[in-house]
């Protein structure tokens, strides 16, 4: 469907000018933003304010099972992430604790909630 055609359908209000929009804007109708957004750039497209809200909602709801693509949101952002982090080695200053040297000083402890 072209442009021209959801366009002339919606000014007749034909009974299938839904499935027009949905076959010209299949990738916009299911993007992850808001209704409001979708519309105002719809009507944009095709110089004219005749899609409302509740066409989209129709469209998402009645037509998702005969989506065959799944739609790429144009606000997606690639993030790049490190294969691996190697660890750096440790400062002169730092010293490490061995677990198994620590001896069992768990008694020395004491807790509020102890009696």
């Amino acid at each position: 469907m072209d442009k021209k055609t959801v366009k002339e359908l919606y000014e007749r209000k034909d009974r299938r000018r839904k499935l027009a929009l949905f076959k010209a804007y299949s990738a916009w109708l299911f993007m992850d933003t808001s209704l409001k957004f979708i519309q105002e750039r719809i009507n944009r497209d095709l110089d004219f304010d005749l899609v409302a809200e509740q066409d989209i909602k129709y469209i998402r709801h009645h037509f998702r099972s005969q989506l065959q693509i799944v739609p790429k949101s144009s606000l997606a952002v690639k993030v790049n992430v490190p294969e691996e982090i190697l660890p750096t080695r440790p400062a002169e200053g730092v010293s490490w604790t061995n677990p198994d040297e620590v001896t069992n000083n768990q008694n020395s402890l004491k807790s509020k909630f102890s009696k």
